[in-house]
């Protein structure tokens, strides 16, 4: 009996499947009566000895190290410092990172190796928990998971496999509903979505028993696969419900394929240590075992600079509206139905008088003061709150006012508080986002700083609002110095003789103001040799406007070399001013104008591209040959009947400002 409580403590606390390999060496040495025993110890302890590890999915990051959300996904929370466990176990090398608290999932993003990030979902989180901390201990926060109560396993993995669903209509109002064969009907009655009163129980067994009951018909099907069975919709091949009454298709794929696809999703769901995305995880545990110090099975997040009752408000928040949509999605709440919040509890009047009612009313003055100054904060986060929905509502009505283009959101937008020490990183990382999604989109351009102020100050007056806080010129500074610090994707370059601040990014091209002039050389020598050959076959102009418009190159001005670096006119004047003193690039002053050429006398002759007249002349050829073939292409294609169109009465174009170019010298006050 003392080697059955020996294993049975042993398999309590590793938890592990080599336990029962022991166990089951050991079951052939003791006798019968021995082996009924451990057979109980190991049919109790079994069930919880399963990894958990497949819990955490990867994450894609971008180049300024944060998370790419999904869509309709926003941050709620973001906190640095923050060090994972699962269960009792550390995870190594992934002690301090930032974690990142969405509407759809918990994210950490390790700090040293961005690729090694991971993600829990919100639909497997159970509840969660604080710990204090206790001496060197830092304070976490538990968060538990659902489990599959049939195979002890997250209840992530029972999701994976498919169920059938049967529709029913009520008798009421005549909705089309949908409902899972598996729902426990005794638990969670269906209600219509539309009506919110429920059908009649035999009914709902009725459709259940038909659906369990049903058997495959062998014979020839008298109508398409693809064909809707409830309302002869005829859907594409690759949908598994119908687009017009939601009802479940047959499979158009062959049954040999289908049982393939099953046995491989079996597969893959059956071990969730062993596959690929964990093994790209590469999570290895402390001492290389999991142990739970309690059931359901959790992980930890450990706050080392605070945070943590935040996080912990913010989490509970978020798995409250992850239920109620859920609910909402099942059908089980009126569409007009909303949440109640506890009422406020009445305050006792005080009655009496004298001196000890003067005491009571001082002290019930001091317990308000003090109510009022605790809950300030939050009166004044609720009054932004309503701000923001006001403002959001005024923006609502603006399309009817005035006609606008919408500024799409490149970039989520930041979710943190100025007074967080992790503002100015996170900052930094947007407004990176910001710069590659937008103005830094050509590897060869750049933005100054004021530029960059307006630009991005513009960009979030579009996007939230005009009740949004705009970034000030210091935060600006600050970011400036921590481009280098996070090894982000832009760099910051200052101009020696004027002391103009640029971002570029970091993989910035070498292609630069003398190869710009090159390639416009090159492009005006094809265009001079192909109106020559036009010419011989006759095909020349009648008034000689191209030939003088080719009779010698005129060179390039400032502003066409912007517009083709996408740099504002300061910019330009920076880098070709820094060609012209490196002697790559000489200047024609003339009366129309100044323009540049490229010096051939301090250029080597193997940097100049070249070709022989032959050469010349096959690419003249063959551009022709092309512009033909696309004339020929196009007269052949049938004449559309613009009497059968519909016509717009919108704007034949949308154009809107282009605010990169735009230069911003009147922003004296701004230092930089």
């Amino acid at each position: 009996m003392q080697e059955v409580l020996k294993l049975q403590t042993t398999a309590y606390r590793m938890q592990s499947s080599c336990v029962v390999a022991i166990v089951s060496e050991r079951k052939a040495e003791l006798k019968p009566q021995r082996k009924l025993q451990l057979h109980k110890v190991c049919t109790k302890f079994a069930p919880n000895m399963v990894s958990y590890i497949g819990i955490w999915n990867a994450v894609s990051v971008n180049r300024s190290n944060r998370p790419i959300l999904e869509d309709g996904e926003h941050i709620v929370y973001v906190k640095d410092k923050v060090g994972v466990y699962q269960g009792q176990q550390k995870i190594l090398n992934r002690q301090i990172g930032r974690l990142y608290l969405t509407n759809y999932r918990i994210i950490y993003v390790d700090e040293a190796d961005p690729l090694m990030s991971m993600s829990i979902p919100i639909s497997i989180v159970e509840s969660c928990g604080i710990i204090d901390g206790f001496l060197r201990s830092s304070a976490k926060v538990r968060v538990s998971f659902k489990l599959d109560d049939s195979k002890g396993q997250p209840e992530l993995i029972s999701q994976s496999s498919k169920s059938s669903i049967i529709d029913w209509v009520c008798q009421i109002c005549s909705f089309n509903n949908h409902l899972d064969t598996k729902t426990d009907l005794d638990q969670d009655f269906p209600r219509c979505t539309s009506c919110g009163i429920p059908p009649s129980r035999t009914l709902i067994e009725s459709l259940i028993q038909g659906k369990n009951n049903a058997k495959v018909d062998t014979e020839t099907p008298r109508v398409r696969d693809d064909q809707c069975p409830k309302c002869t919709f005829i859907n594409h091949p690759s949908l598994r419900y119908c687009e017009l009454c939601g009802c479940e298709l047959k499979s158009t794929l062959s049954k040999s394929l289908q049982q393939k696809l099953h046995a491989d999703d079996a597969g893959s769901t059956s071990n969730i240590a062993g596959s690929e995305e964990q093994a790209h995880l590469n999570i290895r545990l402390e001492n290389d075992q999991e142990t739970y110090s309690r059931s359901p099975p959790y992980v930890k997040f450990s706050f080392r600079a605070g945070g943590e009752q935040t996080f912990h408000k913010h989490l509970n928040e978020v798995l409250v509206q992850d239920r109620w949509s859920r609910l909402e999605a099942a059908g089980a709440i009126n569409r007009d139905a909303k949440k109640v919040d506890p009422a406020q509890k009445v305050q006792n009047t005080i009655h009496g008088g004298g001196i000890h009612g003067l005491e009571q009313i001082g002290e019930q003055r001091r317990q308000e003061n003090e109510t009022v100054l605790s809950s300030s904060l939050e009166d004044l986060d609720q009054l932004m709150h309503r701000a923001q929905d006001l403002i959001k509502l005024s923006t609502a009505f603006q399309p009817l006012i005035k006609r606008k283009v919408a500024y799409k959101s490149i970039v989520p937008p930041l979710k943190i508080k100025k007074s967080s020490g992790l503002y100015h990183r996170e900052l930094a990382r947007h407004i990176s986002e910001y710069c590659i999604s937008g103005p830094l989109s050509k590897k060869s351009s750049m933005i100054s700083t004021q530029d960059l102020f307006a630009t991005y100050n513009r960009y979030l007056v579009m996007t939230q609002g005009f009740g949004s806080e705009l970034l000030a010129p210091s935060d600006l500074q600050k970011v400036l110095v921590l481009t280098e610090e996070l090894n982000l994707p832009i760099k910051v370059k200052e101009y020696e003789k004027s002391g103009l601040v640029v971002i570029c990014s970091r993989g910035a091209s070498s292609f630069g103001v003398k190869d710009f002039l090159l390639q416009r050389e090159r492009e005006f020598e094809l265009a001079k040799r192909k109106f020559e050959v036009l010419t011989e076959m006759g095909l020349g102009d009648r008034d000689d406007y191209m030939k003088k418009m080719y009779a010698h190159y005129s060179g390039s001005s400032t502003a066409e070399i912007a517009d083709s670096f996408n740099w504002s006119y300061s910019i330009a004047i920076e880098e070709v001013e820094t060609s012209v003193n490196s002697g790559e690039v000489v200047v024609d002053n003339s009366i129309s104008g100044t323009f540049y050429f490229v010096n051939r006398f301090s250029i080597p002759e193997e940097d100049v591209p070249s070709q022989s007249r032959e050469e010349i002349w096959d690419t003249i050829q063959e551009e022709l040959a092309e512009e033909q073939r696309t004339i020929t292409k196009t007269l052949e294609e049938p004449k559309a009947d613009y009497s059968t169109q519909q016509v717009s009465n919108g704007p034949m174009y949308s154009a809107s400002a282009n605010y990169v170019n735009s230069a911003l010298d009147d922003l004296h006050g701004l230092k930089f």
